[in-house]
């Protein structure tokens, strides 16, 4: 059911400590200055879902940085950590969730992650859809 992912979720490690990070946040373009930001950060995600529209706030150390509501499948434009608009797709089938994120400015043709839910450890995996090759996997755990 996707009330797996209802709930507060923590990073069970800070970001910098993610297999892959370093690799897939420079094939992602992200400047340099902010990867560093990142890599100390523990990320983390609260996701509600009410008459079919979910809320998804995204937490860094545990705090609220961004909050965005979505439907399941449908398209949506939201402004990503880059700055960039963005286009996304969250469709949360079940215990598995998959987004696709693009930016409109087609610097980069994006990312999809997949997000899958047991026994109370989400296993965040997201890879790059030029070079799929490049990801980066961490898990968290629900509060």
């Amino acid at each position: 059911m996707a009330s797996e992912f209802i709930g507060t979720w923590k990073a069970t490690k800070p970001a910098g400590e993610a297999e892959g990070f370093d690799k897939f946040f420079k094939e992602m373009k992200v400047e340099e200055g902010m990867i560093e930001h990142f890599k100390n950060i523990i990320f983390g995600s609260s996701l509600s879902l009410e008459k079919g529209i979910w809320t998804l706030d995204l937490l860094a150390d545990g705090q609220v940085v961004k909050s965005t509501t979505f439907e399941s499948g449908k398209e949506y434009e939201t402004k990503g950590f880059d700055e960039k608009m963005h286009r996304m797709t969250i469709t949360v089938d079940g215990c598995k969730s998959v987004e696709k994120s693009a930016p409109v400015d087609g610097s980069t043709k994006g990312t999809s992650t997949t997000r899958v839910v047991k026994d109370g450890v989400m296993t965040v995996t997201s890879l790059s859809i030029e070079n799929p090759a490049c990801s980066m996997t961490y898990t968290m755990k629900k509060q």
